[in-house]
């Protein structure tokens, strides 16, 4: 089985070197990397890692945040150079992780234990849970994405009651459908297609349309790292904010969040609501003693490979 991956990126540059590193020693063999009009060394990186690894750089320059159809494009890439039999569509801030063994032993475990035969199968729906860090993680000298230790396992539904969280005080942005915090949630999860037969890949990677069968497995995770330092949510905003602004295909409900964090960037209040999202140890420990999140050690990365 040939295991591929296809990334969408833009100013990633303090995670992408370790994404693909990790993935390549988990058993991934081809990537295509569909570079965004990165400006902070991104770029490069994936220039040099050329050198090591089978990797095609796409450069795509609109900034319209088109990403099922630049993804879709990448999948039929691979499709015409039949150089993998899945794909992997991942973002940057996302490391999957096998139960044991490689990517490629844990779906082939993931397709042999369904109800189904493994060539009746034609996506793997995979688990993903918020790495989170607290305040005073981003705050300390040296701080990296792998420091994030606090992964989502439920939904915070009281997050209003417990931040004072109120339409009056315009704080609702923190705040997702039905009162759970826009981090402190769980994740729909994200999928491994197979190539023959796939047709589009999904907004989002959630999901493509394939004229296989779907099922889902917990056999593989994804460990999501959707805020780091306050710089990088900084740029994650303007640079998808602007984007969704200049897109003509979405509606304003497509990323509102984004949307929103993008308009408090531009009334100079961005930082306050990253104060929303970033919680310090003391509101997070007691959600621990909860069971909605859990605490791990720091990341362990052995040859690129990480686990918890």
């Amino acid at each position: 089985m040939r295991l591929a991956m296809s990334i969408l990126v833009r100013d990633e540059v303090d995670i992408i070197e370790h994404n693909i590193r990790h993935h390549a020693a988990l058993g991934v063999s081809r990537f295509i990397v569909t570079d965004n009009g990165s400006v902070d060394g991104t770029r490069e990186i994936l220039e040099e890692l050329t050198k090591e690894f089978d990797l095609d750089i796409i450069d795509e320059p609109q900034k319209t945040i088109d990403q099922d159809l630049w993804v879709t494009r990448m999948a039929q890439q691979l499709q015409q150079e039949n150089s993998a039999d899945w794909v992997i569509n991942n973002d940057a801030d996302e490391l999957w992780l096998p139960s044991q063994g490689s990517l490629v032993s844990a779906l082939k475990m993931a397709l042999s234990s369904s109800e189904h035969e493994p060539n009746e199968i034609g996506t793997v729906q995979c688990v993903r849970h918020n790495m989170l860090p607290s305040l005073e993680d981003v705050n300390r000298e040296g701080y990296t994405y792998a420091q994030n230790r606090f992964q989502v396992m439920q939904d915070w539904t009281d997050a209003a009651n417990a931040l004072s969280l109120s339409e009056q005080s315009g704080q609702l942005a923190a705040l997702y459908d039905n009162g759970k915090h826009i981090m402190i949630r769980t994740l729909p999860g994200k999928v491994i297609a197979r190539l023959e037969g796939l047709k589009s890949v999904d907004m989002g990677n959630h999901g493509a349309q394939h004229e296989l069968k779907k099922i889902k497995t917990d056999i593989i995770e994804i460990a999501h790292y959707p805020v780091r330092g306050f710089k990088q949510f900084q740029k994650k905003v303007t640079n998808y904010g602007s984007s969704l602004v200049n897109n003509t295909r979405f509606t304003d409900t497509t990323c509102r969040h984004l949307r929103y964090w993008f308009d408090r960037h531009l009334a100079g209040e961005l930082e306050l609501e990253y104060e929303l999202i970033v919680l310090p140890e003391a509101t997070l420990w007691p959600l621990v003693e909860q069971g909605i999140l859990r605490h791990l050690p720091e990341a362990s990365c052995d040859g690129f490979a990480c686990s918890f």
